[in-house]
């Protein structure tokens, strides 16, 4: 089997769901690196793979919520400013996370993975407790910086950047559904500089690092990516993303296991 092609499905796929991409790829490098030991496995092709396949995350994103960026650009044109509300909001979510991230790194990329799985499984269930009908229509600045620091604390292992951003924004009574593109064009600008990252190492990379089934992979592993945003839009809109709190178990189980 090749591992490497796994460890695309793995990011690229649950890049879309609350349950922390990073920490499965740690959870399955683990298990194949004590299971078949590392001459097995492209481990100089890993990093580089996973930075790059950021990309493919982003651009899904900027397909699936094409109205409502699309709605941020009209308004800025509309205005004849470049400095509108929402603009101003997202810069302030990614500037906090620049900074928490050169702060906190060292930090945060200590916690063990199980931690981070029980946080993210405490965030998914704490969105039980949170009212459906709890809304407000307009975003603050308190909550971009909220937001941004939830999403500093989604680098340690484990935590879920969309179940840590989207838990503070329906906390702070952002609409389910603004919650959600809120949480996901967040990390836009983490995933463009991810790709950048990634290729610039993926050019340095060994030559075994490139292979056609690679780029099939990365493209049914986009396409899946995309249906499984449907998914969970489906849960947001029926107040069940708690439901993949149960399922956080699994993983809880495996990093304590190891």
């Amino acid at each position: 089997m090749d591992f490497l092609l796994l460890i695309i499905f793995v990011q690229i796929l649950l890049e879309s769901l609350p349950v922390s991409s990073s920490g499965h790829l740690l959870l399955v490098l683990n298990i194949l690196l004590g299971a078949e030991g590392s001459h097995t496995i492209f481990l100089s092709c890993v990093t580089p793979f996973y930075y790059a396949l950021h990309g493919t995350t982003a651009l899904v994103v900027l397909v699936f919520f094409y109205h409502f960026w699309k709605d941020v650009l009209h308004d800025m044109w509309v205005k004849r400013s470049f400095f509108t509300r929402p603009v101003v909001f997202f810069f302030i979510v990614e500037f906090v996370t620049l900074i928490g991230f050169l702060i906190f790194r060292p930090f945060l990329k200590n916690i063990p993975v199980a931690v981070g799985f029980i946080i993210t499984a405490c965030l998914l269930f704490g969105l039980r407790k949170i009212k459906p009908d709890s809304i407000i229509n307009k975003w603050h600045y308190i909550d971009a910086l909220l937001i941004g620091l939830a999403q500093t604390l989604a680098f340690a292992p484990g935590i879920s950047r969309l179940g840590a951003t989207y838990f503070i924004a329906r906390f702070k009574k952002i609409a389910p559904v603004d919650s959600l593109a809120i949480s996901f064009l967040a990390f836009v600008p983490l995933g463009i500089g991810g790709l950048v990252i990634g290729l610039y190492q993926l050019s340095r990379a060994p030559i075994m690092c490139f292979d056609t089934i690679y780029l099939i992979g990365i493209l049914f592993a986009t396409i899946g990516s995309y249906f499984l945003l449907y998914v969970v839009y489906f849960l947001i809109k029926r107040n069940r993303l708690w439901w993949l709190g149960w399922y956080m178990l699994l993983p809880i189980i495996v990093a304590l296991w190891m």
